[in-house]
């Protein structure tokens, strides 16, 4: 059972993108780069899925999309861009877990406000500027924790 299973009743999986043959080889790829250890929720994505897309209904009714990445190549582009282009110090030491098809990201580290689930606008890439919505990837997705915030 996954926390896919378990997701908060505002929350809908819309779409489930298929692994690419070559997964194992990105896993490789991806866990090497990584200088932090991943939630399970965030390595359950990337062993079983391409990508995950979900509804999620906003308490004012409008609600948005958030993808979360999986081995798609968009996740290990940013990664690698984040890590030669970003110090921790300015970003701390969080990992691009997804986005909203938009111009927010949802990163998964620490921050200023300790490790958590945080929200950022990817053109203020900076952790001063940084919304945290939750201490976890389950308590956001699956108890709603957070879900104001957006």
């Amino acid at each position: 059972m996954s926390f896919l299973d378990n997701l908060y009743e505002g929350i809908i999986v819309s779409d489930l993108l298929e692994l690419e043959p070559d997964n194992e080889e990105r896993l490789e790829e991806i866990y090497s780069r990584l200088i932090m250890d991943l939630p399970e929720e965030c390595k359950f994505i990337f062993e079983n899925y391409g990508a995950v897309t979900l509804e999620v209904a906003t308490p004012d009714g409008d609600g948005i999309v958030v993808s979360l990445f999986g081995t798609d190549n968009s996740f290990l582009c940013d990664l690698v861009d984040m890590q030669e282009n970003y110090s921790i110090e300015k970003t701390g030491n969080v990992i691009i877990i997804g986005d909203d098809m938009g111009d927010s990201l949802f990163l998964y580290g620490e921050a200023n406000e300790g490790l958590g689930l945080y929200l950022a606008d990817a053109g203020a890439f900076h952790k001063d500027d940084y919304i945290k919505l939750a201490d976890s990837i389950s308590d956001f997705f699956c108890k709603g924790i957070g879900i104001e915030k957006l």
